[in-house]
């Protein structure tokens, strides 16, 4: 989230930008001009005040307040000035450059990379200036193809206007070209698992393609997403070259789930992750008197988790007579996101995917790259091969593991193999650190019995270090026979 954005260049142009600005965050507009700035602060201010009150209709009442807009009448191409505006070097200040000359808008650009602002966004005026600007950093918008673009599109639709915003500032459409270092490349779209976001179409070698859970995404596909504009521009660079996003694929917020009394290691083990994810939010699900763990589920539904940072539950003597996986299992397969049992150390030296008998889907591994990236963290496949397997042809958990490898390695991410044979439990607990973090899959309404046990939620409650848990379908699992 951005601290302030600084806007040099208070003429028409930037004028159109501040009322939508001003939803992002608090906006300074500089110019040399005191006549232009309070020409269009004070048509801005209008504008903004003209929206229908909060609540007014069912639709507004979560319209996001705008910002302060102020002016600063002073040369957006000083140092000091930007350096000023720019404030300390711990917030997020993004810069736009939107003077209306090249000449002075390069500068300014120039001086916002020097002073760490990011991102950098100029409108250029002479098409042919747009390489200057990328030699600098700045995101560049040409005046004259955006609007020969708006134009030429309202022309092929019969005067139909193509918007590049819907629902009243609630949501975007965003269009991206995939590129070979997607890793959704050869991803079906029904593991995709999007949550305020969707794909509409894709547009494949001249052809648009409808897209249904079956489409596959290529690379080269141009494909056009709409969805919650606070989360799709993440969500559209993440598909496109590969960014990591956890958890919002799975939903925006991150939650802290306490059953019974409030565990400080659950808190400790949220915070440290907060601080790393793309989360849109934090909440927390405590237990309240007399409600039932149903009840409980349900209201941690609710809150839209991406992620779930809970304490390791266990199961009754009940459960395991009947080879039930308990209150862990329940929160797994009613919530259907990344479950994240707190141990160990809060701090993750090292993210460590589990491909074992029964756990093993290949998009699993985007979980575990992303967490890695985020984490700062060194990247481990463990391959733990059944003693039944013998020799011959490379075992499918194999195959499986150097998928994981090569997806890897589209991150430019190196990834450690550890491979050993025998009861997947006792050996991945027996490598694991306290600093380390297991990835593992289990698949939705597993039993756990001593004939077939819940590899995933016995290494939750064993291991010496925290494991996340990801429930999948039946259909995505791999055995080694």
């Amino acid at each position: 989230m951005l601290d302030r954005i600084v806007v040099v260049g208070a003429g028409r142009t930037g004028e159109s930008l501040l009322t939508r600005l001003s939803t992002v965050a608090p906006l300074v507009v500089v110019d040399t001009s005191a006549d232009a700035l309070a020409a269009v602060v004070d048509e801005a201010a209008a504008l903004l005040a003209a929206r229908p009150a909060e609540g007014s209709e069912p639709h507004d009442a979560a319209a996001p307040a705008p910002f302060p807009v102020t002016k600063n009448h002073n040369d957006g191409t000083s140092r000091l000035v930007l350096e000023d505006l720019r404030g300390p070097r711990g917030e997020r200040a993004a810069l736009v450059a939107a003077t209306g000359d090249d000449r002075t808008n390069l500068e300014v650009c120039r001086l916002g990379a020097e002073l760490d602002y990011g991102p950098v966004v100029a409108i250029a005026i002479d098409p042919h200036a747009a390489k200057q600007y990328e030699v600098l950093g700045a995101r560049t918008i040409v005046r004259a193809t955006l609007l020969g673009d708006v134009v030429e599109r309202a022309l092929r639709y019969d005067g139909v206007a193509v918007a590049s915003s819907v629902g009243l500032g609630k949501g975007d459409i965003l269009e991206v070209r995939v590129l070979p270092s997607s890793p959704y490349a050869g991803t079906p779209l029904s593991q995709l698992r999007a949550d305020g976001w969707r794909v509409a179409a894709i547009y494949r070698r001249g052809a648009l393609v409808i897209p249904t859970g079956g489409t596959t995404i290529a690379t080269d596909d141009r494909v056009l997403l709409v969805g919650d504009p606070e989360i799709l521009p993440r969500v559209a660079e993440d598909l496109r070259a590969g960014v990591p996003d956890f958890p919002l694929r799975f939903g925006p917020n991150l939650v802290t789930f306490h059953p019974g009394a409030v565990e400080p290691h659950v808190e400790s083990d949220a915070i440290a992750l907060a601080a790393k994810t793309a989360h849109r939010g934090v909440a927390q699900v405590k237990n309240e008197p007399n409600e039932t763990f149903a009840a409980q589920l349900d209201r941690l539904h609710a809150t839209r988790p991406g992620v779930i940072v809970a304490g390791r539950l266990g199961r009754g003597l009940g459960a395991r007579l009947l080879g039930r996986s308990g209150a862990d299992g329940e929160l797994c397969d009613r919530l259907r996101v990344p479950i994240w049992f707190a141990g160990g150390e809060p701090t993750k030296r090292r993210v460590v995917h589990v491909v074992a008998d029964g756990l093993a889907p290949l998009r699993l591994a985007d979980v575990s790259i992303d967490l890695a990236r985020m984490l700062g963290a060194t990247f481990t496949v463990m391959i733990v091969e059944p003693p039944k397997f013998f020799g011959g042809a490379e075992s499918p958990l194999a195959q499986t593991a150097a998928g994981v490898v090569k997806r890897a390695e589209l991150h430019r991410l190196a990834a450690e193999e550890i491979q050993a044979r025998g009861n997947p439990i006792a050996e991945v607990v027996s490598r694991a650190l306290p600093d380390d973090l297991l990835v593992v899959a289990r698949f939705a309404g597993s039993r756990d019995s001593f004939s077939s046990p819940d590899v995933a939620l016995r290494l939750a409650r064993k291991a010496p270090c925290a494991t996340l848990v990801l429930t999948g379908e039946a259909s995505d699992k791999v055995s080694a026979t």
